[in-house]
């Protein structure tokens, strides 16, 4: 007989753990509360619950800048044509802003992040320069 194995990609990420901690511990508070003898008044909790992540997703942005070097995409000539690809498909999909290029010396692949407030586009110096149209 086989040993079973784990799959990674079948239990909940992180995000999703965070999340239903962060029902639960609400849910139970308003509970403790319905019952009459509430130790904890509500609302602050309710409060606190709720704004600690909504400011860890505002400010993630700023924090993975900092901690990994990104740097804004340089002026010049060179990346002309990747600011204006980006420019275009932004005005194509009709965005409300168009995202800023950042540029990580240890990043090896592509990708975005952001919040409400910034959007960014992630890429290594070198496939910056490389890429011409999306």
């Amino acid at each position: 007989m086989q040993k079973p194995r784990i799959d990674l990609f079948a239990l909940p990420s992180q995000t999703a753990i965070l999340f239903w901690l962060i029902v639960a511990a609400l849910l139970g508070a308003i509970l403790i509360g319905l019952t009459g003898g509430h130790i904890i008044p509500l609302w602050p909790l309710a409060l606190i619950l709720l704004l600690l992540p909504l400011r860890e997703f505002i400010i993630r942005p700023e924090r993975e800048t900092r901690k990994f070097g990104l740097d804004p995409l340089p002026d010049g000539q060179k990346f002309k044509e990747l600011r204006a690809s980006i420019d275009a498909l932004a005005k194509k999909i009709e965005l409300r802003r168009v995202p800023q290029i950042l540029i990580g010396a240890d990043c090896d692949e592509i990708y975005e992040m952001g919040s409400f407030r910034r959007w960014y586009i992630v890429l290594r110096a070198g496939k910056a320069k490389n890429c011409k149209n999306f």
